[in-house]
């Protein structure tokens, strides 16, 4: 329904005429402006009209990302995100927050909530501040400088607070063994402090190293951490008794990928899209049961999502399928996310709704089925987005006059030479 000031409860197909928009309807009760984005919206006239809300990525609407939309978001502090890791307990974490942000019962912070009372250090004679039992202080200085050596991090020069030390050791690399010292160290200060408070236990380094190592070691007796964790920090993992040499190894599964034939009568349909910095491409190619190219197009797009790109050079190549008579298609995308968004039950994102809609049609026009392929096995595809990345209109390419790039590439996918995919 359409509610304005001059009309009431009109319904849109009053403003279509043989299928068409009545722009001159149209222009009668909207703004010229409304009007020019009404136009843009594709008419779909056999399909159901759906309500998306378009700022999630499945079209439903969501408290938590209208929230989102609303709210003052602060810039991610890279310090505080390293905090939380599975391989973290969740208290330490917890402990190290409450650190950052100054919410500990040292004796500075008490005078500051109105409670007088004389300080002391338990380590020294010094002031007790969070500065000092964490950083300042003689023993948390050896215990820092401990495993600063083993891990090859200087803090021979260092001069700033609890935020700065943690900066200097973080790194952006999920559940890095940088990660978790740090907190295990500002965790076992911490405890050593309260049991010298409160139980008469005198504060020591040599036992606070000790309580460290046996807590990594007790996280990798439970395959919380692993090698894996102590990428690039031999010495660390020496000291650990863990393999150094397998710390800095990348493990991971070699596949071997092939482009394979369809069967006769299907052909088969590769799409794929490149996004810049700068420029936006897609390609495509349509190849016969024998390997043979059939049809290649490639093209510029304006700036948009690479969803966007991958689902707009589908829709192209299945157009190609049409207009040339292919209706046995085999389609192969390197992009699971189009699958997942052109399936039965997803309304898809709504940025791409009218694009999602029209393969959806296409589709049931063909006799086809898509499936995943690697970047390396849609190698084809791959150089024509590229290669339409650079160019300036949307073309169809001779199969006659092929680049030399391409038509090797073609050649070497219709012997069935073999692709290696690392990871």
């Amino acid at each position: 329904m359409l509610n304005t000031v001059t009309l009431e409860n009109v319904k849109v197909n009053a403003f279509l005429v043989n299928g068409e928009w009545n722009i001159d309807r149209l222009c009668e009760v909207v703004p010229y402006e409304v009007v020019a984005l009404i136009l843009k919206i594709p008419l779909q006239l056999n399909v159901q009209d759906k309500i998306l809300f378009k700022i999630t990525a499945n079209g439903k609407f969501s408290f938590k990302k209208l929230w989102e939309l609303f709210r003052h978001k602060e810039e991610i502090n890279h310090v505080y995100k390293a905090l939380w890791h599975n391989t973290i307990p969740v208290s330490y974490s917890l402990l190290s927050w409450r650190c950052l942000k100054g919410y500990l019962p040292v004796d500075t912070r008490l005078w500051n909530k109105g409670f007088y009372i004389v300080s002391k250090c338990q380590c020294c004679a010094n002031i007790e501040s969070i500065f000092h039992i964490f950083i300042n202080s003689t023993l948390a200085q050896k215990v820092w400088n401990h495993f600063s050596t083993l891990a090859g991090v200087d803090v021979s020069a260092f001069h700033g607070d609890l935020k700065d030390m943690l900066a200097l050791w973080f790194t952006k690399g999920k559940g890095h063994i940088f990660n978790l010292l740090p907190i295990l160290i500002i965790w076992y200060l911490w405890k050593a402090r309260n049991e010298s408070k409160h139980e008469g236990i005198k504060m020591d380094e040599n036992q606070i190293i000790a309580n460290i190592r046996n807590k990594m070691l007790q996280l990798i007796s439970v395959y919380l951490i692993s090698y894996k964790n102590f990428k690039h920090c031999n010495a660390l993992a020496d000291y650990l008794g863990i393999n150094a040499a397998a710390a800095n190894v990348e493990m991971g599964r070699v596949r071997i990928v092939y482009w394979v034939k369809p069967n006769f009568p299907f052909v088969k349909l590769n799409t794929d899209a490149s996004v810049g910095c700068n420029s936006v491409g897609i390609g495509g190619i349509i190849r016969d049961h024998l390997g043979n190219p059939l049809d290649l197009f490639f093209g510029p797009l304006a700036a948009c999502s690479v969803m966007s790109a991958e689902l707009q050079s589908l829709s192209y190549g299945l157009e190609r399928c049409l207009n040339l008579g292919f209706i046995s298609v085999n389609i192969e995308v390197d992009a699971t996310s189009v699958i997942y968004a052109i399936s039965e039950d997803k309304d898809g994102n709504p940025h791409d709704f009218y694009t999602i809609r029209k393969i959806k049609s296409m589709m049931n026009d063909l006799s086809c089925v898509i499936s995943h392929t690697y970047r390396e096995g849609n190698a084809c595809a791959d150089w024509l987005a590229k290669y339409g990345a650079q160019s300036t209109t949307l073309q169809n390419l001779s199969v006659i006059n092929l680049p030399s790039p391409l038509k090797g590439m073609i050649q070497l996918d219709k012997v069935g030479f073999p692709y290696i995919r690392h990871g």
